[in-house]
């Protein structure tokens, strides 16, 4: 339950209107309704005005929504946490890819007595090529997640 789902419901339950409420502790209708809303979060000395307005400790007005910020700070944090290993392991497999190119240079040209000047071209070559491609696709699949962790902010 978020604070203003609170706010709203202990409003309700007590008869009051937004009206009533916004005289008793002295501010606009305008700012309880943005409050119920969840589009403003009222400052500390109107939660404490808040909670002395409907007979409830802050404590209890704010429970919930503490314990709602930390399971989704926590969900946040686990998807981070993948999305920075994908990356991370993406970017390792990128780096062994490139490094690889050398020796299979060498070994190209040990069997065959000439080779490709750039060593870079060796990862068009079959095994290193599908390691590159595996690298994209998880550095990839963890900036997605990254993205979609920040969105549902």
């Amino acid at each position: 339950m978020t604070l203003g789902e609170k706010i709203r419901g202990l409003r309700k339950k007590q008869g009051l209107s937004q009206e009533d409420v916004s005289r008793k502790i002295n501010v606009s209708r305008q700012a309880i309704s943005k409050w119920e809303q969840d589009l403003v979060v009222p400052d500390t000395i109107n939660l404490m005005k808040l909670c002395d307005c409907f007979g409830i400790t802050l404590a209890e007005l704010t429970g919930d929504v503490q314990k709602t910020n930390t399971e989704n700070c926590n969900k946040i944090n686990k998807i981070n946490k993948s999305a920075v290993t994908f990356i991370v392991i993406g970017c390792i497999l990128t780096v062994l890819s490139v490094v690889i190119t050398f020796p299979i240079k060498m070994a190209d040209f040990r069997i065959n007595g000439s080779c490709f000047d750039n060593e870079l071209y060796y990862l068009r070559v079959f095994p290193v090529n599908i390691v590159l491609f595996i690298s994209i696709l998880l550095i990839l699949v963890g900036i997605v997640k990254i993205m979609k962790g920040t969105l549902k902010k």
